[in-house]
């Protein structure tokens, strides 16, 4: 990155990012690169420029920094910086910014840490802005949001409900991105629901939409593991790792190690499913490690503890027949 004096970071930082990129919200690789290199450096900018009022300048920096943040697991830094944005937005008193910041922001990572309380306050206070706001995107993404919290809390038709209306939102829409997020979600609730035609077919709409993005890649790994954890599901185990062998792919591109873990995972639900169970131990132990290191075991101990006792039977039934 530039040199950039202290007087001058927020305005010069702002203008760099933006000359890099034709879409402020999807970054390229390389400039998630850059924010990773130097986060620190950017956030001192938010912060300097936050202190000093420059309230635009702030919206705009946390908007450019948001995404790359999230993607490479900054998220305290981000949920911090978006709490600055929101203040900033209310302080100029625009309602799309406030609702931007609310919902891209907080609510996501409150999500994503499953303190679905906080989330659902952010997305409460995110949608109203959104809708007096007027603003039919930030209205979908705050909707489906809602419907994945519903979904993670067992309320399933409440989950379809929100998330019908926002897929009807963003197919009235040019913002492809959104729909290929939301195509992928709409899969995921009807995978739990078990209607898997439906599921699999959503998915496959969604990666296609997503292939054909500029700087989607990780939106296309997301909807590769979908399409992975289903294919394992209907025992269509080729298909599932050609899936996951392009997901891992580009997670080892983006590096990042919490999505390199579900694919470990996938391929030790890939290995047991063809009773390889020392095969799946390997590919679970290392699934575990990369867990511990970057992000929680709980995604991966009931796994480990299912694979690791049907290798016990396994070794405890074929020992007499060894001796005999």
């Amino acid at each position: 990155m530039p040199h950039l004096s202290v007087q001058h970071l927020p305005t010069r930082g702002i203008a760099y990012l933006k000359s890099r990129e034709e879409n402020i919200d999807w970054p390229s690789i390389a400039t998630i690169d850059l924010i990773d290199e130097h986060h620190e450096l950017l956030a001192w900018g938010v912060e300097d420029a936050f202190d000093n009022n420059q309230h635009q300048l702030v919206i705009q920096f946390v908007r450019a920094l948001g995404h790359a943040l999230g993607i490479r697991g900054y998220n305290d830094l981000r949920v911090r910086l978006g709490r600055m944005a929101v203040h900033s937005a209310k302080a100029i008193g625009n309602s799309r910014d406030i609702a931007r910041a609310l919902i891209t922001n907080e609510a996501w990572v409150y999500f994503f840490w499953s303190d679905y309380d906080k989330c659902l306050a952010a997305l409460s206070e995110g949608l109203a802005a959104a809708r007096a706001a007027n603003d039919p995107i930030l209205i979908g993404m705050g909707l489906r949001l809602t419907a994945q919290v519903a979904k993670e809390r067992n309320n399933l038709e409440e989950s379809k409900e929100l998330l019908l209306e926002a897929l009807n939102i963003f197919n009235n829409s040019d913002d492809d991105y959104q729909l290929a997020i939301t195509n992928g979600t709409w899969g995921s609730l009807h995978r739990d629901l078990r209607k898997y035609k439906e599921a699999e077919a959503s998915m496959r709409e969604a990666l296609r939409i997503a292939s054909g993005l500029k700087n989607a890649e990780e939106l296309q790994s997301v909807q590769c593991q979908k399409l992975t954890k289903i294919l394992i599901e209907l025992k269509r185990l080729p298909e599932a790792e050609e899936f996951n062998l392009k997901a891992e792919n580009i997670l080892v591109q983006l590096r990042r190690q919490v999505g390199v873990a579900y694919c470990k995972l996938n391929l030790a639900r890939i290995a047991e499913q063809r009773e390889d169970l020392s095969k799946a131990l390997v590919y679970a132990k290392e699934a575990e490690t990369l867990f511990v290191q970057f992000g929680d075991r709980r995604e991966i101990a009931a796994d480990l503890q299912r694979i690791q006792e049907k290798a016990a039977k396994l070794k405890s039934s074929a020992a007499p027949s060894k001796q005999a």
